[in-house]
């Protein structure tokens, strides 16, 4: 079926620092409300997420969009607590078909926390999770990425969304997680889907937002910076994270 809020989507185009110079973005508020992830409070911990945050990076060549969704909670309760947490779910749409074509989100691992949960429309599900290395974009797309020019094994599991073993349901074209455990990350399992649904504002992403999030959310040493390259959503790892807290000046209370 073909995809028609793709006009929509197209019809306001801006630019952004942030992403690869062959990409424009757009704030289509009708396409993200429809595509927005529903999420389960579940195993959170924390006060409500204070908002979702939205913007719709577009690939010419071939013709693709990529929603990128940021869950911003004020403060993070977990072990470590932290104050500003951002947790991110991607839904990829083509021209030619009404449905996602990818979904990727920010899941859990038992020995480092995260792992990206990739979920392509077709395709064969992961045994376990994988490592393979990535690179991280260059400044200005990632503001750090001039100290950052080592590749990192990032994790990962595909879990696709056609097929005998749903992963993932959705409401409509809404897909639906459950927060896993503490530190926000989510899964799509049904077993997740628990307790009430968050109802955070949805707000724009925009450049001032990210050079707020990159450069002035590090006063104190409780504060998590902006980590994520959202540069480059359409090659792997899409997610993208790396910690930014080197490469910015230390916070007066700062401790080891």
């Amino acid at each position: 079926m073909q995809n028609k809020s793709a006009n929509e989507i197209t019809s306001k185009l801006c630019s952004s620092i942030y992403a690869r110079k062959d990409y424009k973005i757009s704030f289509e508020k009708t396409i993200a409300e429809k595509y927005l992830p529903i999420i389960f409070k579940n195993k959170c911990i924390s006060d409500d997420p204070q908002a979702v945050y939205y913007r719709i990076v577009i690939k010419n060549k071939p013709l693709e969009y990529c929603i990128q969704y940021y869950y911003y909670w004020k403060y993070q309760t977990c072990v470590p607590s932290h104050k500003h947490d951002y947790e991110p779910i991607f839904v990829y749409l083509e021209p030619s078909d009404d449905f996602p074509s990818k979904i990727v989100n920010g899941g859990y691992h038992y020995l480092e926390f995260h792992k990206n949960e990739i979920r392509p429309r077709e395709g064969t599900r992961s045994k376990n999770t994988q490592r393979k290395k990535a690179k991280i974009s260059e400044s200005p797309f990632y503001p750090f990425g001039k100290y950052e020019r080592k590749s990192k094994e990032v994790l990962f599991k595909t879990y696709p969304l056609k097929g005998r073993k749903k992963d993932l349901t959705f409401s409509k074209h809404r897909p639906k997680f459950g927060i896993r455990i503490c530190s926000n990350v989510f899964s799509g399992a049904k077993h997740d889907l628990n307790g009430r649904k968050f109802k955070p504002k949805l707000q724009k992403l925009t450049d001032k937002v990210l050079d707020k999030w990159y450069f002035k959310n590090y006063t104190r040493n409780e504060d998590m910076p902006f980590g994520h390259d959202v540069s480059s959503p359409f090659t792997f790892p899409y997610i993208n994270y790396r910690d930014a807290r080197p490469h910015l000046k230390k916070p007066k209370d700062f401790v080891i």
